[in-house]
């Protein structure tokens, strides 16, 4: 009758685990790889957002247009459910980026302007990191 007991230790587990979600930074952090529209055209990317002291923050790289590699970096997130938005930083400027997450934290589909005010954005396209963390 040892069966029982380990039967329903595992109903147990797997009821705990199937709770919602987690939400705050941390579910979050990784480095996704995937590709961004830039100077007229999809190029790849590579952005690691990272918890830290409750915060979300991160960097992000991509080719330039002359193969060069790009680099800047993220800060000012926001969580709002699957939704991460940040201020991007590099050497063209400023801008807001959106990402909405889907529900296993581990791919994004996003959007970036060009300027805090200016009102076209830029798909990111699907951003993915490995299975494993």
């Amino acid at each position: 009758m040892n069966v029982t007991p380990l039967a329903l230790s595992g109903l147990l587990l797997v009821a705990i685990a199937g709770g919602p979600p987690p939400t705050g930074p941390a579910a979050f952090a990784g480095t996704y790889g995937g590709s961004l529209w830039s100077s007229g055209r999809d190029t790849p990317s590579t952005t690691t957002l990272e918890a830290a002291g409750g915060l979300l923050t991160g960097r992000y790289s991509f080719e330039d247009l002359d193969g060069s590699t790009a680099t800047g970096r993220l800060d000012a997130c926001r969580i709002e459910g699957l939704t991460v938005t940040c201020l991007w930083h590099d050497s063209y400027g400023t801008g807001p980026l959106g990402m909405n997450f889907d529900p296993s934290h581990c791919s994004f589909k996003g959007e970036w302007a060009a300027s805090i005010v200016a009102r076209d954005w830029a798909p990111i396209g699907m951003a993915a990191r490995p299975a494993h963390r």
